[in-house]
C-alpha cells in the first residue's frame, strides 16, 4: 500500500517536515512493508520557505538572508527564496512570526510589520521584480504600516508629527494623512502576490482582528481597540 503523508507545521509546536516524519515513523512500527511519501506542505504560514524549497519544480532557487526587525524590534536574521526570472519567495513568519516572541510578552498592540518590509527591500535590492509573500503565523494586527514604512511611507498624526518608526497596531487611530512621496519608486514596477488559505475580510466579526488577533496577544478589550 501507497499512502502520501501530507501535513502542514503545527503552529507553535513543530514543523511540517518534522510532524510527517513523526508520521511515516509511526505508520512504519504497524507495517514495515508500507510505501511512504512524506510530502511537507504549506498554507503560507511558518514554514513556506523549506517546504518549497524542497520542490524539484523549483529548480535553481537559491536562499538569501537578510537581518531584520523583529515584531518587537529586535533583530532577526530572515530567509527568503530568489528564482529564476526575477522572482522571490518571502515569508512574512520570518521576520514577523509568531513564534518569534515567548506567549507571555506577546502585546500585538506593539507589534509591527517593519521587517516584512525590510524584508521585500532586500528582494528588490537583489534584482527581484516578482514577489511572492506568504501571510500566514505572524504576530502582527498593524493594518501594515510597519511594512510600508520600511518602503518609504510616513505616516502622520493630526498634530503635524510623524507616527514612531516602526509604528504598530496602538498606531493606527492617530494616523491623519499618509504621505507616499518616499515611497520605494521600485514598487510601481513589482508584482506582489500574497499567499494564503483564508478570505477573511478586513474588518467585522470574520475579520482580520477577531479571528486572529487573540492568537497574537489580544484580549477582548484589545480587540475592539484595534478593531
Amino acid at each position: 500500500m501507497k499512502i502520501v503523508i501530507a501535513l502542514d507545521s503545527f503552529k507553535g509546536s513543530c514543523s511540517a517536515q518534522t510532524a510527517c516524519a513523526a508520521v511515516a515513523q509511526g505508520l512504519r512500527r504497524v507495517d514495515e512493508g508500507l510505501e511512504l511519501v512524506e510530502m511537507p506542505v504549506s498554507d503560507g504560514g511558518e514554514g513556506l520557505l523549506s517546504t518549497l524549497a524542497e520542490s524539484p519544480q523549483l529548480k535553481g532557487a537559491r536562499w538569501q538572508l537578510q537581518h531584520c526587525a523583529s515584531p518587537y524590534g529586535l533583530s532577526v536574521q530572515a530567509a527568503f527564496l530568489i528564482l529564476p526570472g526575477e522572482r522571490a519567495i518571502i515569508e512574512m513568519a520570518q521576520s514577523c512570526g509568531l513564534e518569534l516572541t515567548p506567549k507571555a510578552q506577546r502585546d500585538v498592540r506593539k507589534a509591527s510589520s517593519f521587517g516584512l518590509g525590510e524584508q521585500v527591500k532586500a528582494a528588490l535590492d537583489a534584482g527581484c521584480r516578482r514577489l511572492i509573500i506568504g501571510l500566514g503565523g505572524s504576530a502582527t494586527n498593524d493594518g501594515g504600516i510597519g511594512f510600508a514604512q520600511a518602503l518609504g511611507v510616513h505616516f502622520w498624526r493630526g498634530d503635524g508629527t510623524l507616527l514612531p518608526v516602526p509604528a504598530a497596531g496602538q498606531d493606527l487611530a492617530h494616523i491623519q494623512h499618509i504621505d507616499l512621496s518616499e515611497m520605494d519608486p521600485r514598487l510601481r514596477q513589482v508584482e506582489i502576490q500574497a499567499s494564503c488559505d483564508v478570505t477573511n475580510p478586513l474588518l467585522g466579526e470574520d475579520g482580520a482582528t477577531w479571528v486572529y488577533g487573540s492568537q497574537k496577544g489580544a484580549d477582548e478589550a484589545v480587540l475592539r481597540e484595534l478593531e
